[in-house]
């Protein structure tokens, strides 16, 4: 069984995508030279908002219509709406291609965005995500997921619509034990992301597979996720109308882990 394990984490390993050239074989770039190959694209960024940095258009070869969505206003926006919702603010069949980067560990219910994508997404059409695999707490308290090696190819699966091209693990990292001061074994591997390209086959069937639960319905009070309304600027009318979202609660990131802390259990007391 020890065999079999490591033999899996040399195969994983074998696969990661980190320092890749721009030519070289990882679902990030596959998702940018197959678009870029077509004459005409219209893109949906999932998450636009600039934060740390934001998608390289240029990638994308001539032809680009890009759409930068996002659950707040701000820098590189175009459309501010719910990812649960993408079907009730775009057209059916309206993107050849969606991108998007550290996102899906603040997504609620991300099973049900991957049907919405396949709503909106042409057949034909590609989608990449990548998310983080191990990764520290942040952007409280709308964390919810890590996501292991397969969670991404089970949630874009075959009865969702989707064929998976590629995925793979990147950015290795190595894991310290707070309180003993130790390290885990180097066999045991740890990467900070994880990433998935696939390509839309097929509709899902909404009476096979649906999920009719809100978020809303769900979450704790504190996980308010963006009340208001926003109006869609005309060049993008073409995407929806005028959508409701919910503000973003403001929330003291410190005083929040702090109350995490509190219901930690510190494995320094004995057990009684």
């Amino acid at each position: 069984m020890k065999l079999l394990y490591r033999l899996f984490q040399a195969g994983i390993s074998h696969r990661e995508c980190q320092n890749f050239p721009p030519s070289g074989d990882c679902p990030e770039n596959r998702f940018f030279k197959i678009l870029k190959n077509r004459p005409a694209k219209r893109i949906l960024e999932i998450g636009s908002r600039r934060i740390v940095g934001q998608v390289d258009k240029n990638r994308f070869g001539p032809g680009l219509v890009y759409v930068g969505f996002d659950i707040m206003e701000g820098p590189n926006v175009d459309v501010v709406g719910d990812t649960h919702r993408l079907s009730e603010i775009f057209q059916p069949n309206s993107f050849d291609g969606i991108v998007s980067y550290a996102v899906w560990e603040h997504i609620a219910m991300p099973w049900k965005v991957a049907l919405e994508i396949n709503r909106v997404l042409k057949p034909g059409g590609i989608a990449y995500i990548a998310t983080h695999h191990t990764f520290p707490v942040h952007e409280l308290p709308w964390d919810f997921w890590r996501f292991g090696h397969d969670a991404l190819a089970t949630t874009f699966g075959p009865t969702q619509g989707f064929r998976v091209l590629d995925r793979t693990l990147r950015w290795s990292a190595q894991l310290f034990h707070l309180y003993r001061f130790k390290r885990f074994k180097p066999e045991a591997r740890h990467f900070l992301f994880t990433d998935l390209l696939v390509e839309k086959v097929s509709d899902y069937d909404p009476k096979k597979i649906y999920w009719n639960l809100d978020y809303r319905d769900t979450l704790p009070k504190q996980h308010a996720y963006p009340v208001g309304t926003y109006q869609l600027p005309d060049e993008k009318k073409e995407y929806g109308a005028t959508q409701q979202i919910t503000r973003l609660q403001v929330v003291d990131e410190n005083k929040f882990l702090r109350k995490l802390a509190h219901y930690e259990c510190d494995d320094r007391q004995p057990v009684a």
